[in-house]
């Protein structure tokens, strides 16, 4: 449990910089949020082929209907393909 959502990874976690949806403030759910894993991205990061990467948007939405103001995503898990 997580500020009235679902919390699905664990630590380490690692924060992207802040990310735009593009939604209408004035509507639920019309954004999108993505996040590109470059190749210089996950050699920086020392993602090698066979690791297994697991991720979830956490948000800050002030409209959220359970008043705690914070969004969460559903989780997505893959490993790294060569």
């Amino acid at each position: 449990p997580f500020s009235g959502g679902t919390m699905c990874v664990q630590g380490p976690l690692r924060r992207s910089a802040p990310l735009d949806s593009g939604g209408n403030s004035g509507q639920n759910c019309t954004g999108v949020y993505s996040y590109p894993l470059t190749h210089a991205y996950m050699t920086a990061q020392g993602l090698v082929p066979g690791t297994a990467v697991f991720g979830q948007f956490w948000s800050r939405d002030p409209l959220h209907p359970d008043n705690t103001t914070v969004g969460l995503s559903g989780g997505v898990s893959f490993v790294i393909a060569p």
